[in-house]
Formats: C-alpha cells, sequence, structure tokens
C-alpha cells in the first residue's frame, strides 16, 4: 500500500475514479474548485446526486467570484486617479471623494466575501448530505467483506472533514481568487506591455511551482495513508486493552509499536515536509521578485517618458494582487489534494457497494424460521466453515447449536441474524429470505446477543435501545425486566443512566452479558438469537436466562441458542449438532439425546482392543464431539 500500484491492487475500492487527471497532475489550476470538483466523474449515484446538489449553488458562487476578480482593477484606478488627478490638482474634496468611493468599494467587496463564504458553506452541505446517510452503512459492509478495517473506516471520517473544511472553511477561495489573473494582466498590458510581460512570466514561474506543490501532496497523502492507518491502529489498541497490556507486562512493547509507527510516519513526512517549506519560500522570493521587476521596469519607463509615476505604483500593486493567489494556492496545496482524493474515496467507497432496491413492507414475522442447505464462511474464504445447515422452527420452538470448539458455531449464528451473506442456501423468516426483508424491518424482527458482547460508549439506557433517539422508556424497563436485571440495573451508579464506556468495560463481563440480552429482547422480536448467552453467568443468571427464554416462548418468539452448557440444551425443544464442518444430528431434544446415547454405546460386535492402543489418542473422526458433555 506504499505504492499506489499496491494500494489500487490491494483495495480497489480505493483507487481513484480520475486517476488518469488526478494522480498524474495534469490540471495544474483549478483541480480543486467548487466547479471542476461539480464536474468531476461520479461513480456512485450519491456522487451523481452530490454533484448536481454543489452545482446548485454555482451561479451565485460564480458572480460573486466575478465582481471579487475586480479588486486589482479598482486598486490601480484608484492609484492613479489619486497621483494623476488629485495630486497635481491639489484637491483636497477631489481626494476625499476617492477616499470614500474607494472605502464604499472595499466595504462592497467585504459584503461579496461574506457572500461567497457563506454560499461556500451552503455548498458544503448540499454536497455531502446524499454522502452521509449510507456511509457508515457501505465502510462497515466494507470492512466485512474484507476490504477494510477500523482503520479505512476513520480515514472516510477524516475525508469527510477534510471534504468541507476545504469548502466550508475558505480553502477554495485561494483558487477562486485566480479569476482575477487575466483581468489583471489586462490592466497591466494596458498600462504598457512590458509591466504586462514581467508579471505574466512570474505568474507562470509560480504556477510550474504550484504545480510541483501539487504533485508533491498528492504522493504525500498517497504514502500517507497506511501509515496514519497503522498508528492509529496501535493507538486504539493500546488505550482501548490498557488493563490487559498492563496486566501482560506488554506495556513497553506497546510503547514500542507506537514509537515504531510514529517513525515511520515521520520518515516520509520530513522530506515530504521539506520540499514542500522549500516550494513555498521560492514562491514567496518569486513573488517579490516579480514585485522589484515590475517596479523597475515601470521606473525605467517613467524615466523614459512612456509612463507617469502613478503607473509604476500602480503596476505594483496590481502585479501584487495578481501574484497572491498564486502564492496562498501553494502554501494551501495539500488541503486541495486532501478535498481532492477525499472526494475519490468517498465516491468509490458509496460507488462499492450500491444502494439496496426499496423492498415491499412484509407483514411482521409470526409463524416460522429455517435454512435451506446454508452454508457458512467468511468473506473471502475459499471453503466454508460450516455447510449443508437445514431446519424448521416454528413459532414458539427453541433450537440450540452444540458441537466443539472452533466448528463454526457463532459463524452460523452471526449468518442467521444476517450479518454475515452465505455463498450457498437460503434463511427464511415466515418463508420470505432475508434479502427481501428491508435491513432497518429485519433488524426489529431479530434480537441478537453476539458472543462478545460489544456494548457501545453510552448509558445502559441507550445500549439497550440501540441508540434509538425515539425509545420508549417504558418499552426499555420492559426489555430489563424480561431479562431479569431491572434490580441489576437499578443498583448501578446511575441506574438507566450508568454509563457502560467503551465496550462495557465500566461493568464486569456478567452484567454487560446480561444487558446485552436485554438489548437482545428490546421491541420482543420474532427471532432470538443468542450466541453463548451463559458464558459469563453464574447459576442465577442461567436461571435468569431460562426464564426470559420461557417467556419468549410463551408469547411465540423462535429462539437459537448456541454454547456448551447443559442448560441451553435443557430449555431447547430442537438440537443441532456440528462436527467437522457438517451437520452430525438435528431434531428434537429427547430424539437427538437417544442417538448420541446409542453412538455412545458400543456395538456387541466390538472388540475391547478395537481402540486406540499404547496410549494414542483417537483421531478426529474417534474423538467426542462434545455430545456426552451437553446432551447428557
Amino acid at each position: 500500500m506504499l505504492a499506489q500500484a499496491m494500494l489500487t491492487r490491494q483495495r480497489p475500492w480505493l483507487a481513484y475514479p480520475f486517476a488518469g487527471a488526478a494522480v498524474s497532475g495534469s490540471w495544474p489550476l483549478g483541480e480543486g474548485s467548487v466547479f471542476l470538483m461539480a464536474l468531476l466523474p461520479a461513480q456512485s449515484a450519491e456522487g451523481f446526486a452530490a454533484r448536481r446538489g454543489a452545482l446548485s449553488g454555482l451561479p451565485a458562487l460564480l458572480l460573486t467570484s466575478f465582481f471579487l476578480a475586480f479588486g486589482p482593477v479598482v486598486l490601480a484606478l484608484f492609484v492613479l486617479l489619486v497621483f494623476d488627478v488629485a495630486l497635481p490638482g491639489h484637491s483636497v474634496p477631489t481626494l476625499m471623494s476617492m477616499g470614500g468611493l474607494a472605502l464604499l468599494l472595499l466595504v462592497a467587496r467585504g459584503i461579496l466575501a461574506g457572500l461567497r463564504r457563506h454560499t461556500l458553506g451552503h455548498m458544503a452541505q448540499a454536497l455531502l448530505s446524499p454522502l452521509l446517510p449510507r456511509l457508515d452503512e457501505a465502510t462497515a459492509l466494507l470492512a466485512q467483506a474484507g476490504k477494510g478495517g477500523d482503520a479505512d473506516q476513520t480515514q472516510i471520517a477524516r475525508d469527510v472533514d477534510s471534504l468541507r473544511g476545504f469548502l466550508a472553511h475558505g480553502e477554495v477561495e485561494p483558487w477562486l481568487d485566480l479569476a482575477a489573473l487575466p483581468l489583471t494582466l489586462l490592466v497591466l498590458l494596458m498600462m504598457h506591455g512590458a509591466l504586462a510581460l514581467a508579471t505574466l512570466l512570474g505568474a507562470a514561474t509560480m504556477v510550474f511551482i504550484l504545480w510541483r506543490a501539487m504533485r508533491l501532496e498528492r504522493d504525500k497523502n498517497r504514502d500517507l495513508l497506511p501509515l496514519i492507518g497503522r498508528r492509529h491502529a496501535v493507538m486504539a489498541a493500546s488505550m482501548g486493552r490498557a488493563d490487559v497490556i498492563r496486566a501482560l507486562g506488554l506495556g513497553g512493547k506497546a510503547r514500542a509499536a507506537w514509537h515504531l509507527a510514529n517513525q515511520r510516519l515521520f520518515d516520509l513526512l520530513i522530506p515530504h515536509d521539506k520540499t514542500g517549506a522549500r516550494l513555498q519560500t521560492i514562491a514567496r522570493g518569486l513573488m517579490m521578485a516579480t514585485l522589484v521587476a515590475v517596479t523597475v521596469v515601470g521606473g525605467w519607463l517613467e524615466i523614459a517618458g512612456h509612463a507617469s509615476a502613478a503607473v509604476v505604483v500602480a503596476s505594483a500593486a496590481c502585479s501584487l494582487a495578481a501574484l497572491l493567489p498564486l502564492l496562498r494556492c501553494v502554501e494551501r496545496a495539500q488541503a486541495l489534494a486532501s478535498a481532492e482524493q477525499a472526494w475519490s474515496r468517498l465516491d468509490m467507497v458509496l460507488a462499492s457497494v450500491p444502494a439496496p432496491a426499496p423492498k415491499v413492507g412484509l407483514p411482521t414475522p409470526s409463524a416460522t424460521f429455517s435454512c435451506e442447505g446454508l452454508a457458512v464462511a467468511p468473506a473471502g474464504a475459499r471453503k466454508p466453515l460450516v455447510q449443508g445447515i437445514s431446519f424448521h422452527l416454528e413459532a414458539g420452538q427453541v433450537l440450540t447449536v452444540v458441537g466443539p470448539g472452533g466448528v463454526g458455531k457463532s459463524a452460523l449464528l452471526r449468518t442467521l441474524t444476517g450479518g454475515w451473506t452465505t455463498p450457498l442456501g437460503q434463511i427464511r423468516l415466515d418463508g420470505a429470505t432475508l434479502d427481501q426483508w428491508d435491513a432497518a424491518a429485519l433488524g426489529r424482527h431479530i434480537g441478537y446477543l453476539p458472543q462478545n458482547i460489544e456494548l457501545l460508549d453510552g448509558t445502559v439506557a441507550e445500549n439497550m435501545s440501540g441508540f434509538d433517539p425515539d425509545a420508549n422508556p417504558q418499552d426499555i424497563i420492559q426489555a430489563a425486566q424480561d431479562a431479569g436485571i431491572h434490580e441489576m440495573i437499578l443498583a448501578l451508579p446511575d441506574g438507566y443512566a450508568t454509563w457502560v464506556g467503551a465496550e462495557g468495560r465500566r461493568l464486569s463481563q456478567s452484567q454487560a452479558q446480561r444487558i446485552g440480552l436485554a438489548r437482545a429482547l428490546y421491541g420482543r422480536p420474532f427471532l432470538l438469537v443468542l450466541d453463548e448467552p451463559t458464558a459469563h453467568q453464574d447459576t442465577g443468571g442461567e436461571r435468569q436466562l431460562a426464564m426470559a427464554v420461557a417467556a419468549a416462548r410463551e408469547r411465540g418468539a423462535v429462539v437459537v441458542l448456541a454454547g456448551a452448557a447443559g442448560v441451553l440444551v435443557g430449555i431447547s425443544t430442537h438440537v443441532l449438532v456440528l462436527q467437522n464442518g457438517k451437520v452430525l444430528d438435528y431434531g428434537t431434544r429427547d430424539a437427538v439425546r437417544e442417538r448420541a446415547q446409542a453412538r455412545r454405546q458400543p456395538s456387541v460386535t466390538d472388540k475391547p482392543a478395537s481402540g486406540p492402543a499404547n496410549g494414542q489418542a483417537p483421531n478426529a473422526d474417534q474423538s467426542d464431539s462434545g455430545e456426552s458433555k451437553v446432551l447428557s
């Protein structure tokens, strides 16, 4: 990822949609302007909508920029009138009138500049509004598919800030002010061709410096992306697991990793920053040299009788006003390059995950949940973890998935919720496959407790309601009562308003898991999927779980459990046994128990010597699948 080719190959969704121009640097002028940004090729539907939104403010932006471009012209005329009219005529009223008029024009210029900044703010909002709603979903899906990660998701957030800052905070204004350059050259040409030529040579050289600065910033941003992501990952791991790192005595290694990540970042930044500072210094010196050259040429013209002293002063002021936006563009090249690549990445992310087609609203499920020939595999895997999964459950039935560790129980449950896509088979809720349901509606009908509890940084009530801003407090309390933790929550320092911290670290594992159970029960969904719900519970917690499952059965829910605790099988109506990536057995609880006992009883024809000899362990096919522990 330290080269563009590697970046494109490993993460094609981060490739630039206008790579030919953006990376080669063939647009040295105006590429960051809103006009050209709005005309850049968009690949996503949201990108097209954002482009149309930005174009809506373009007339006002061009109009204000057009009038602001006359600033150097007004300055030149003021100097000429003062030195060639007011001073030779010794007319104080004329001088005061011209001064007052100049002040009025300055006030008008300030108003126009404020209107332009206001327009840019609205254009930034119009540009980002179509992009924002699906960005979190798209980045999450890309991470799930193995095409992104935490670093990429945080980069997307930085891209949003970069794009908005470039427009709303005035970083684009120097590029818009470049419109004054041709007008200024025209005014200088009217004074004398030599003055225009001197300014043109200086401006052309500064344009070349600007082109070099843009190439430098693009290359730097491209190479910085993986290093910034790595540093963020190291910092997040150190802060998020500080207690574990301290307990394991890994503090020194964590600090070394942090130092190494920063050192690699600085090793890349320092030479780029030196080159950038050198280019800025050259640009400043060139601007001053051009100003001196224009003044010398003007002085020579005045000595030769081809111009007045007022022309010398006016030409110097015009030259300075024309070159100053170029200098500001060189100094702010990083903001332009960042905004350019931010737009590219945001549009490519959304194009990589097309918006789902509108779904027909289906009635609330209340009857069945089934699987047909299901295969379970993580994104990008060539071989499924589990395959051949088929079952049919009706309202009020409970299925427990058992099997040895690592067989794929958690992966199966995650797939049943729609969290993982399945390469083969179908999952049906009341006869409709999961992809026929609207994602928001499906989330309301499925309650999920993952093996890793994954509480978010917020209050107990917020976590239980899924951070629903319109959550009914009575529904939250009802979920807590269904999970049997209402009294436990009231005993917390701030009750339902207790802050749980990132990943629920302010709570014990048992408390966090029981709050996760209440979150799954919130809204009383039809399907409950609970992964290892007794992993951190004592006997009292197991009893509360059994009561919650019984209450869910009574109201007609379907419950799917996974785990090795015997209590889970005891409260189930059906059992699914997994072994070696396949279904070993499936049926009602009692039938599966009987078949498991039959498999454990040796045949009368078996000989005692047929088992493993010489203390050798049985092979995988002969080993106990874990049935004896949970099905006894």
